[in-house]
């Protein structure tokens, strides 16, 4: 009996280390954190995250993400993106860049400084997210795989901006 025990003891040992864990990651903050916010090459916004070109003028928007919860050992294995779109402009709906940029973009006070760093982020994921307002899910890709995997225990900003 003693050997059974034993037996479904590994067992059940063996099975709970090969459990994945799922961590959902949020960007929030109070109003005036800057943890979310678009900017232009001339003004900085806090707690709308805006994409758009209008009239060859460029708005980039973006979040920050704290990834200290997931373990440094951690590997990973799928990365979504999930977000809402609350309006698209008329004509709007087109190509889309999301990007990953390493560290914490709330920080950076000037606008041109932000909007010039926001561009120069890793590409994740390039897509079109419709003509349809709603809640949107961009799938595990490679690039965003490996870009949180790069930087798990540290601070990374998802930014959007227009084709």
């Amino acid at each position: 009996m003693k050997k059974i025990g034993l037996l479904l003891f590994i067992s059940c040992l063996s099975l709970v280390s090969f459990a994945q864990n799922t961590v959902d990651i949020f960007s929030t903050g109070p109003l005036g954190s800057y943890t979310t916010g678009s900017s232009t090459s001339s003004l900085r916004s806090d707690n709308a995250i805006r994409a758009t070109t209008i009239f060859g003028s460029s708005t980039r928007g973006y979040g920050v993400f704290n990834l200290s919860s997931i373990p440094p050992s951690a590997v990973i294995t799928s990365v979504e993106l999930h977000f809402n779109v609350e309006t698209v402009s008329p004509g709007g709906g087109g190509g889309w860049t999301t990007r990953g940029v390493v560290g914490d973009l709330s920080t950076i006070t000037a606008a041109a400084t932000l909007y010039t760093t926001m561009g120069l982020g890793t590409s994740l994921y390039t897509t079109t997210y419709g003509t349809t307002p709603g809640n949107k899910v961009l799938p595990t890709a490679a690039a965003a795989e490996s870009f949180i995997a790069a930087n798990l225990g540290g601070t990374v900003s998802i930014v959007w901006t227009t084709n």
